[in-house]
């Protein structure tokens, strides 16, 4: 798998496209340009420090992405800070009358820098980044009112005059005194200024079209059906295309998918239709999950979202991991989970309090969410339940698929609260079937706390339930999965405080169309909001039960 380089990383390659006229012959005064930028930035301080930053960020899980962005994104304030502390040590150098080549050599690197700055984020950028974004019209506006004294304690010094010549110039009130490049500077700064306050004023907008956006949906059954196409259909921001595809001879055959006679057949025709428009949902059995996911990472396609569980067997877990390793592979998929990002998801928002979830949900009061951890006391026991009615989908009948389709729901919601399998003592399975009744029952402990998980198919409607109950010393914890809420209560404050999934996201997969959605749109990173916490170890636990 092909991995970015560091330079790649600290700045972005010109597109292929930029260095071509109408997109076809290629110009070499603009590959030399483009290029010859590019080599400028990656010996930048400051985007040493930016990628130094991202790589903190997801680290951490502290990354953000703004609107049609590609990386994590680094506030304004970090570049502002960058370049305030270079004001501070140049005007100080300059009140101190600092002189010496050391110094001339680091104000030469500070205008070199800062000038391919303002370069390439009020001309060049585009010619880079095709989806960038900024905070607002003026957000580069302020900083060069920043870099223009700067830079004029710089050439004070450089040349040995005073600050007021030198920021006379730049502003373009110099004379024939005046040395040149203060002058180029000085007439390129007026034109910029210029067209950066011009393109602040209000201006009527032109609403976002997102009929360019695609959905290619692999797999026609049940779940697509009944759960994910009508979610894509009548989503908020909807796709300017839907298409389904499956294969032949499965089935009651339906009219909005189109049918092909192999997996060849449809990863051709996916070859030749997706591209960074695209978002491809891979909702084929389990098995099937790898032989669409390893050519769809060769192509350009935008965003793939990956049906849980990502795989049964242990080969084919060790790829998805090795996948992964890569960060921009990790990114470029979407690992769902029904239950912990819809079902589960209040619970999943109160441990692990993610706000990029917020706008699914209500809560009843945020600061309680927040930090009910200190008043609820030590665990005392939990339990997980899923009971349901008849299944009649193909995978129920394959040996493991209850126990990796639906029982990795009970063990992924139970990790939520009591952390990864791996540290649950005393962990003892039992599979039965009771007529046309199969269960799969685990008990557990975590600190001396019992734990009991139950997973149940072809219940009687009377026996249905799906709920998870969390005892502590001080409080307790509900989740009520059919009604996608949790509520806490914490006794020794007297309160009690509910999370909920709004109605408007209580269609069947609406939450996860969206959140795929947003990160199609740059506004998240999958690995910020996707199901794939816990999920690779919790299936490589269960095969050792």
């Amino acid at each position: 798998m092909k991995r970015k380089s560091i330079l790649s990383q600290i700045s972005t390659k010109p597109n292929r496209d930029s260095m071509k006229w109408a997109g076809k012959e290629r110009s070499i005064l603009a590959t030399v340009l483009l290029w010859g930028l590019w080599a400028c930035r990656v010996t930048s301080l400051l985007q040493i420090s930016k990628l130094i930053f991202r790589k903190t960020a997801l680290l951490v899980k502290r990354a953000t992405t703004d609107k049609n962005a590609t990386r994590v994104n680094v506030p304004p304030m970090f570049c502002e800070l960058y370049y305030i502390v270079w004001f501070g040590v140049l005007c100080t150098m300059h009140l101190l009358e600092v002189e010496g080549i050391v110094l001339n050599i680091f104000i030469v690197y500070y205008l070199f820098e800062s000038v391919v700055w303002v370069l390439y984020y009020t001309v060049f950028r585009r010619f880079y980044e095709e989806n960038y974004s900024i905070y607002h019209e003026l957000e580069y506006l302020t900083v060069l009112i920043l870099i223009i004294p700067t830079q004029a304690l710089g050439f004070a010094t450089l040349y040995n005059d005073t600050f007021r010549s030198a920021i006379s110039g730049l502003l373009g009130a110099g004379g024939d005194a005046t040395p040149f490049p203060i002058k180029i500077l000085g007439a390129l700064f007026g034109a910029i200024v210029i067209s950066m306050i011009i393109s602040a004023f209000p201006s009527e907008r032109v609403k976002k079209n997102y009929n360019k956006s695609k959905a290619f949906i692999i797999g026609g059954g049940d779940v697509v059906a009944k759960r994910l196409y009508p979610a894509l259909k009548g989503a908020d921001k909807p796709y300017g295309k839907v298409e389904v595809l499956d294969l032949d001879g499965y089935g009651e055959k339906q009219s909005y998918v189109r049918y092909f006679e192999s997996e060849r057949a449809i990863i051709s025709h996916l070859s030749e239709a997706v591209d960074d428009d695209s978002v491809a949902w891979i909702e084929t059995p389990t098995g099937a999950h790898l032989s669409y996911l390893r050519p769809l990472l060769s192509t350009s396609v935008r965003l793939i979202a990956l049906e849980k569980p990502i795989a049964y067997t242990p080969v084919d877990i060790d790829y998805v991991k090795d996948v992964i390793r890569d960060e921009e592979n990790r990114e470029k998929i979407f690992f769902l989970s029904y239950y912990t990002l819809e079902k589960a998801l209040p619970l999943n928002m109160l441990f692990s309090y993610n706000e990029r979830y917020g706008k699914y949900l209500d809560v009843e009061d945020k600061y309680i969410a927040r930090n009910w951890r200190s008043h609820i006391g030590t665990p005392v026991s939990a339990e997980v339940v899923i009971h349901e009615g008849k299944d009649t989908r193909e995978w129920i009948k394959f040996d493991g698929g209850q126990l990796y389709e639906t029982f990795l729901h009970n063990v992924l919601i139970a990790s939520l609260v009591l952390g990864r399998p791996s540290g649950w003592d005393n962990a003892v399975m039992e599979k039965s079937t009771d007529g046309e009744v199969q269960s799969i029952e685990l008990s557990a402990s975590v600190m001396g706390a019992p734990v009991k998980l139950s997973q149940k198919k072809g219940v009687a409607d009377a026996e249905k339930c799906r709920y998870g109950k969390f005892e502590f010393s001080d409080g307790l914890i509900v989740a009520d999965f059919e009604r996608q809420s949790a509520t806490i209560r914490l006794d020794r404050l007297g309160k009690t405080v509910t999370v909920a999934v709004k109605d408007t996201y209580k269609i069947k997969y609406s939450v996860m169309a969206d959140l795929v959605m947003r990160c199609y749109e740059g506004e998240l990173l999958p690995s910020e909001v996707d199901g794939l916490e816990n999920q690779i170890e919790v299936l490589e636990w269960l095969a050792t039960l």
